[in-house]
């Protein structure tokens, strides 16, 4: 129950990131917006390929959403087959993404995947950027079992 209160707490960190990590000309969000990958802002199978087309061309916050679209789905393959897409383009919210991902699955490969995403994400991101950098550290603490209730990741 431990494990997954901080998975779930890591979750919501990654999609925070994802919605400041986006681009957008402003950093104030307007009243109505909601976080990337959310419930609230699901799609449809009738934009699934146009927002599959957006996040094909690298928009970060379509990126997040298809991804959540598979994992709600039980998709697993086509879940990690959109993280690795992002992580492939160089996207540093998809590798801390992933690297969640794959610790959770454990097993020592996985494990030192997770640690070199975690560490090639960190030096893709400046340290102006406090909320995303909060969400890599504390990925990095759940890897290491640093976390309370955590195991280090083997």
């Amino acid at each position: 129950m431990t494990s997954l209160k901080a998975s779930l707490s890591t979750w919501l960190m990654l999609l925070l990131s994802a919605c400041s990590n986006s681009g957008g000309g402003s950093s104030e969000k307007a009243a109505g917006d909601v976080i990337a990958g959310s419930r609230s802002e699901s799609y449809g199978p009738e934009s699934a390929a146009q927002m599959e087309a957006k996040a094909r061309s690298g928009d970060g916050h379509a990126q997040a959403l298809v991804e959540n679209h598979y994992r709600e789905m039980g998709d697993a393959a086509l879940y990690r087959q959109w993280m690795e897409e992002g992580v492939s383009r160089g996207d540093p919210a998809a590798m801390q993404r992933l690297a969640s991902h794959l610790i959770s699955l454990g097993g020592s490969e996985n494990c030192r995947r997770a640690e070199v995403m975690l560490v090639r994400a960190r030096g893709l991101v400046t340290d102006d950027d406090a909320s995303f950098l909060g969400a890599l550290d504390s990925t990095m603490r759940r890897l290491k079992g640093e976390l309370p209730g955590s195991t280090p990741c083997k």
